[in-house]
């Protein structure tokens, strides 16, 4: 009898322990990204082919303004810091890759994240093969997404009179009330 009473109490306070440890319903085992806004780490392009890319200008602004701040790291050199940013692109331009290939892998090693591998045989084949403008694409939207789970979640402007209504791509809705 009371044994049963002692696995009833386990059994209790294990589901409670598990239930805490969940976030709506996720679990929290990796640790939030990091990084600023349109900030990439970029792995591995010492022919700075993806970085010419991803510093291509903001198109309809008065000056040159590059869309995307990037860390440098060269390939097998990137520390446990840079590990856990919001976005990161690794090269690799190597013979014995089969053929190129693009990945893309989410919430690795933080989250949100995403981690975009690009391997191609040859630097030919990388300038040819790699579609820059989804490459970008791709980015902005994780950046996108991002800014909108920060707003869904602080609503900071509600206090003031400022709600955001929504939040689309091409545009972010405000409504003031006086």
């Amino acid at each position: 009898m009371m044994n049963w009473k002692c696995l009833r109490l386990f059994l209790a306070i294990s589901f409670v322990f598990v239930l805490a440890c969940c976030k709506d319903g996720k679990s929290n085992r990796l640790p939030e990204s990091i990084g600023q806004p349109y900030e990439v780490v970029l792995e591995g392009d010492t022919n700075h082919i993806v970085t010419a890319i991803l510093q291509e200008s903001v198109p309809d602004m008065p000056q040159p303004e590059s869309m995307f701040n990037i860390i440098q790291v060269r390939k097998g050199k990137l520390t446990s810091l840079y590990q856990t940013v919001r976005n990161r692109v690794v090269v690799d331009v190597d013979k014995r890759n089969r053929d190129f290939e693009v990945k893309i892998s989410k919430d690795a090693n933080a989250a949100p994240q995403v981690i975009i591998r690009i391997k191609a045989q040859t630097v030919e084949q990388l300038k040819s093969r790699l579609d820059g403008m989804r490459l970008r694409q791709i980015l902005d939207e994780s950046e996108l997404k991002h800014l909108a789970s920060v707003i869904r979640q602080s609503r900071p402007f509600t206090k003031t009179g400022l709600n955001i209504i929504s939040m689309t791509r091409e545009r972010i809705v405000i409504h003031l009330r006086i």
